[in-house]
């Protein structure tokens, strides 16, 4: 549980600078209304002005005070006015509330801490490419949990507080995992992200996904495929290749998760050694495995006549065959303590049955024989202008495809028939790997659920202003990594919300129950959704203005109208939502 509200009045000095450089001094009171869920401004009113090169407080030319003739046109004082963007606040405020989102963070931090990582966390949805700096400008005009102004000198603050707090990090991760619920999908990737520090510790020369060699950091994310939700993210050196990632990740993995869930990878993840980890561990497992694998590639020539026939076809994808089968395989480890009559550092063997699925896309045949043949070109150009430096894949691929001859300073090249005609065989062929019995065109659908965290990494990185670290210290990137994972859980759902919507519209447009001006409305509304990104959705009902005001017992209340579409639009989306799998989540750690 988060800590009990006091009510106690927060004042703050506000501080705004106009274009001729004068800065006006406000003093504002605020304090939490626990009707709306957020603090609000009760009172603001001036103190004076800075002027240009000085920092002294000086005051205003007092207002000019009623006439004596003014009598009962006195107006009376307002006791207070609030003012701020209630469309995109109150969207974004429901997204933290279904979602469990904001709950979690109430759980796990302390209620300023909440507040603050709330209010960063929507900013960042909001605001797609925007930086921190902008933040303080914003909550001034746009209601949030936080009553602090967050400026750039409070976010490192709270970043480093952040960084340092394993344990809340923790426990975040622990209640996003308990809202997975029983027999979840976990799909398991990894991002790198550039830096210039020379003081982040993890930062390493490795793989560098952007291609742009700088020093990186790994960012390995659990995604649930059944929330489209993050679940935890792990951060590592930058020299640490995926295949060698998955131990640490499956003790998270086992520590987050109470119930049974089965992981899902990349064929970055595959190895015997990993697969032997996932069987150990009675851990349910669906990867992509590579087919230049010689014992993949023999399984897949023994049944390459079964692949190809008109039974194997997808039902509705016509492009796409599969086929399933079992196999016996042989898998091997060296203990690492002495039990059963095994002493450490010994072998031991155990037989696993495996299931492999193997498909054939029809569309993707002739995609990868033009990528190959773009490749071996370009490699084949390199070699006979003199080259002779490569990268391991390059030159596995000069070896096996190009016979080369030298005369003198010439050199000519020759492509292999042989070696073309072998890799013929396997284009548009993609096999995956698992030790769970599922029909083959099932486990192909949980495999490209997946697909998700792609597009995860795609908002982190485009929107989340996740491109590059923007932290010179370990602690503080930790807390900027963890405010990104937040805001990208709102991003999520905020997508599955929109979603939900263009479905339902669609089904009600199947439908003939519907008036012509029904018709008419609802198709305005998906042609308009089809066009719209997420923030673009966002950014339009940013225009929507709500003012509150008190005077003598009278409340003054307006807001921006809206088009029929509009308030449509909004109607389906705070519509209920599907039945949470999770309604609670443990306390914090």
């Amino acid at each position: 549980m988060s800590r009990p509200v006091s009510g106690a009045v927060k004042t703050s000095l506000v501080r705004v600078k106009k274009e001729n450089g004068i800065i006006y001094v406000y003093e504002r009171k605020r304090r939490y209304d626990p009707e709306v869920g957020y603090t609000r401004t009760f009172d603001s009113h001036l103190l004076g002005k800075i002027m240009p090169g000085t920092d002294e407080i000086v005051s205003t030319r007092p207002r000019r005070k009623p006439t004596q003739n003014s009598g009962e046109n006195k107006p009376a004082a307002v006791e207070e006015v609030t003012w701020g963007h209630a469309g995109v606040t109150n969207i974004l405020e429901r997204v933290g509330k279904e979602s469990g989102i904001d709950d979690d963070i109430r759980r796990s931090l302390d209620e300023g801490q909440a507040q603050k990582v709330i209010t960063i966390a929507r900013y960042i949805t909001a605001n797609p490419n925007q930086t921190m700096p902008r933040l303080s400008k914003w909550q001034r005009t746009h209601p949030s949990p936080c009553s602090t102004e967050l400026t750039r000198k409070n976010c490192q603050i709270l970043m480093e507080e952040l960084g340092e707090d394993k344990a809340a990090q923790m426990a975040y991760f622990k209640c996003r995992a308990k809202r997975s619920g029983k027999s979840d999908l976990l799909a398991i990737d990894s991002t790198t992200v550039s830096t210039y520090s020379e003081n982040l510790h993890f930062a390493r020369q490795g793989f560098n996904k952007d291609g742009d060699g700088l020093d990186t950091i790994k960012l390995l994310t659990v995604y649930s495929l059944k929330t489209n939700q993050p679940i935890a993210v792990i951060k590592q050196p930058g020299n640490i290749p995926d295949v060698v990632s998955i131990e640490n990740t499956l003790k998270h993995l086992d520590w987050l998760q109470s119930d049974s869930f089965k992981v899902i990878t990349d064929n970055g993840f595959y190895s015997l050694e990993n697969v032997t980890r996932f069987v150990r561990n009675n851990i349910k497992f669906l990867t992509r495995i590579s087919k230049s694998i010689s014992w993949i590639k023999s399984e897949i020539d023994v049944h390459r006549n079964e692949l190809f026939t008109l039974n194997a076809i997808k039902p509705g994808e016509t492009h796409t065959h599969g086929i399933s089968l079992m196999i016996n395989k042989e898998l091997s480890w060296v203990r690492q303590r002495s039990r059963n009559g095994v002493l450490k550092g010994g072998a031991e063997k155990k037989t696993a049955r495996l299931y492999l699925y193997i498909f054939l896309d029809r569309n993707r045949v002739a995609e990868e024989e033009n990528a190959m043949v773009r490749k071996l070109m370009e490699l084949r150009a390199q070699v006979e202008s003199g080259e002779t430096e490569f990268k391991p894949d390059a030159q596995k691929m000069i070896d096996s495809f190009l016979e080369i001859k030298q005369r003198g300073k010439r050199i000519t090249t020759r492509i292999r028939d042989d070696a073309w005609q072998e890799a013929q065989k396997y284009f548009g062929i993609f096999v995956l790997i698992s030790n769970q019995k599922s029909k083959v065109f099932e486990a192909l659908a949980e495999y490209r659920l997946r697909e998700k965290i792609e597009d995860s990494y795609r908002i982190q990185k485009g929107q989340d202003d996740g491109g590059c670290t923007r932290s010179w210290y370990d602690d503080n990137y930790t807390g900027r990594v963890f405010c990104q994972m937040v805001a990208l859980g709102y991003q999520c759902y905020f997508q599955r919300a929109v979603d939900r919507v263009k479905e339902s519209l669609g089904k009600d447009l199947e439908s003939d129950s519907l008036t012509a001006a029904e018709r008419k409305a609802k198709e305005a509304l998906k042609k308009w959704l089809d066009q719209q990104s997420l923030g673009g959705i966002l950014d339009w009902f940013d225009c929507i203005e709500q003012t509150q005001a008190r005077r003598d017992g009278a409340r003054l209340n307006l807001k921006t109208e809206l088009t029929s579409r509009d308030e449509l639009f909004l109607k389906l989306l705070m519509a209920p939502s599907e039945k949470k799998s999770v309604t609670d989540a443990p306390p914090a750690a």
